[in-house]
Parts: structure tokens; C-alpha cells; sequence
């Protein structure tokens, strides 16, 4: 074994490592930029990336590693079509490129000269229902004719990694998504009641005062507690508190003169509002 296959065996063995082991309260970005750096020093490449496919064009999602001919910044991208990747994930190109300047539709994107690049290997990330997230990527500048079979399973394993990770952000995205759009479409429709518990003075038998307490009416039904927990999620604690606040004093007028209304409130929505 040469120097350089036991310096893969080692970085595959340390990706494996990162993938069994890492806290679960790991940042996702953090994650990932060890997964590139992993991939990136088990092939010898100058520069590891994921691309993200977004409305045709590929995004760089997360960046690993320098040149000094390469300037690659998160969040730019450009168009899909005059990428490899596109060209990867349609078959036009193979994931493994040892030289690129073999290959005609290499050679026709003008980043195979501009980088310039040499050795490129890129698969497809997808997630557990097949859809296509974009593509974890590597290259050199410089050909490598050493690469292999089993430097593309490798890499293959680093993209299924890196897909159930961002799989799981994209899901919770969606759900917070959602639980915004629930939120705000009862605030804004007022799609919501107020009820008054009458509180009894048990030794003088006689009300004493009365509880407003909330009530949504979107089906299926969910006590009001967890209407508020869910707003706490997403940020809309204070504003959905401040507004049920607003309705149960609506019938302030209605309570006797000898009698207290009771208000539940948390303490940022009694600080916000201005009595």
C-alpha cells in the first residue's frame, strides 16, 4: 500500500468516525464542512462542495478547501446548465473524471480552463423519496489518474450521509413552516373565542370573579395550550397572546362591578403592552 492509498484509508475510516459519532446538538453547517473536509483529504482534491439544484441553478450550499486560481463564495451559484454537475446528473459526463481534459463537454465549459480543472468526481445527493437535493462534488487541479472504483463508493457514502442530514433540516423547515402559516392564518382570520369561568368564593358562595380563557375553532381540535407552545416555536408567542389578550378584555364591560377578571398572559406580552 502506498502512501497515498493509506492516507485514504485513514480519511475514510475518520469520515466514518464523523458520521457514527457527532453530538446531535452539532450545528448542521459545522457537520457538513467535516464531511467535505473528510472527503476532500481521503481523494487529495483542492476543494469539496455541495451544490444545491434551485429554480436552474446550482447553489453552493456548503465550501471546503482553498486555491489560489478558485474563488467559490456559500450562496452564489450560477446557471445549472454550465455546470458539471448537470452535466454529471444527466449522464453527459461520468462521476469520475481522473483528467478532464479527455472529455469534449469538459472541455466545452469555459471552468475547465478558467479553474482550471483536472481531476473532478461529483454524485447525486437525493433524498429517501428519490427527489434530487443537487450534488456532492470534489475536484483538483491537476489530473489524478490514481482515482478509482473505490474512491467513487466513497464518495457515494459521504452523499448519503450528507443527503438524510440535510433530508431532516429540510423536513424541520417544512414543519415550521407550516406551523407558521397556522398561526397566522387563525390571528389574521380571528378564527378564535373567548369563554369566562366564573371563579366561586367557596365560604361566601358567590362569584367573586371570572377567568377569560381561549378557545380556537380550526379542526382537528387542539387545547388552547398547545395553540400557544406552537406560537412559542415559531416566534408568534407575544402577537398571539397580545391578541387573545385584546379579545377577552372586549368584554371587560360585561363583568359585575364587584367582581375581577382574570387574564393568563406570559410575561413578554404583559411587558409589551402599554397600559
Amino acid at each position: 500500500m502506498t502512501n497515498r492509498d493509506a492516507d485514504r484509508v485513514g480519511g475514510s475510516e475518520s469520515f466514518l468516525a464523523v458520521a457514527t459519532c457527532m453530538p446531535a446538538d452539532i450545528p448542521l453547517c459545522e457537520m457538513l464542512t467535516e464531511a467535505l473536509h473528510a472527503v476532500r483529504r481521503h481523494l487529495r482534491m483542492d476543494v469539496a462542495f455541495i451544490g444545491e439544484f434551485r429554480e436552474g441553478r446550482r447553489v453552493f450550499r456548503q465550501i471546503e478547501g482553498q486555491h489560489p486560481s478558485i474563488s467559490l463564495v456559500v450562496g452564489e451559484g450560477d446557471p445549472l446548465d454550465d455546470s458539471y454537475c448537470q452535466r454529471i446528473v444527466d449522464g453527459r459526463l461520468p462521476e469520475l473524471i481522473r483528467d478532464a481534459r479527455e472529455f469534449e463537454d469538459a472541455l466545452a465549459l469555459p471552468v475547465t480552463s478558467a479553474i482550471p480543472v483536472g481531476a473532478h468526481m461529483s454524485v447525486p445527493i437525493r433524498f429517501s423519496d428519490g427527489s434530487l437535493y443537487g450534488t456532492f462534488c470534489c475536484f483538483s487541479t491537476q489530473p489524478d489518474h490514481s482515482l478509482g472504483d473505490g474512491d467513487l463508493s466513497t464518495l457515494r457514502l459521504f452523499a448519503r450521509f450528507v443527503g438524510r442530514l440535510l433530508e431532516r433540516q429540510a423536513l424541520s423547515e417544512q414543519q415550521r413552516r407550516e406551523k407558521i402559516e397556522r398561526i397566522r392564518t387563525v390571528m389574521e382570520q380571528r378564527n378564535f373565542w373567548m369563554v369566562y369561568q366564573p371563579i366561586f368564593h367557596l365560604a361566601n358562595d358567590r362569584v367573586v370573579g371570572y377567568e377569560a380563557l381561549a378557545r380556537f375553532r380550526p379542526e382537528p381540535y387542539r387545547s388552547p395550550d398547545r395553540w400557544v407552545d406552537e406560537a412559542g416555536e415559531v416566534g408568534l408567542r407575544t402577537k398571539l397572546e397580545l391578541l387573545l389578550l385584546e379579545a377577552a378584555l372586549e368584554s371587560l364591560s360585561q363583568i359585575p362591578s364587584d367582581a375581577y377578571l382574570s387574564l393568563n398572559v406570559c410575561p413578554d406580552a404583559l411587558l409589551t403592552v402599554r397600559w
